[in-house]
This record gives structure tokens, sequence and C-alpha cells, in this order.
């Protein structure tokens, strides 16, 4: 797979911190599964673990969390 910043074709199996600020709820997010560009560091989510994080994400927007750190799991089907 081809890096979308930097063009690399040196994307590799890793993990990533995913940092979102959503309408003054601050989540951050630890060991989030990626793959990680070994050239520039640009990581890539796959479409399941963006869409737990963008969940995750309104779920503490809609409880009135205001900051929220923790470990990257994934959501049970």
């Amino acid at each position: 797979m081809t890096c979308p910043l930097c063009g690399q074709d040196v994307l590799r199996a890793g993990v990533t911190t995913f940092v979102a600020d959503a309408s003054g709820t601050v989540v951050v997010v630890r060991n989030v599964p990626a793959d990680v560009c070994a050239e520039c560091g640009e990581a890539v989510i796959n479409e399941d673990v963006a869409q737990d994080l963008e969940d995750l994400v309104n779920d503490a927007r809609r409880s009135g969390t205001e900051s929220l750190v923790r470990h990257y799991q994934p959501v049970a089907s």
C-alpha cells in the first residue's frame, strides 16, 4: 500500500494515537491499529476502526464528556 502523504510504498502494520476535538469534547485513543508509513510516519486507519473511533467520539460528545483518554478496543458487532 502506498502512503497517501509521501507516496512511498512503505506502509507497515502498527499503531497510532488518535486525537479528536469535537464540539468541546477532546478524545484521545491510544494503540489504534493502523498502517504506518516507515518513511514519514503517516498513519492510515481502516474503515472499521475509523467507524469505531467516530462512534466513540459521538458517544462522548452526546454524554457531555469534556475529555476522554483510553486505549483502543474494537466495538463488538
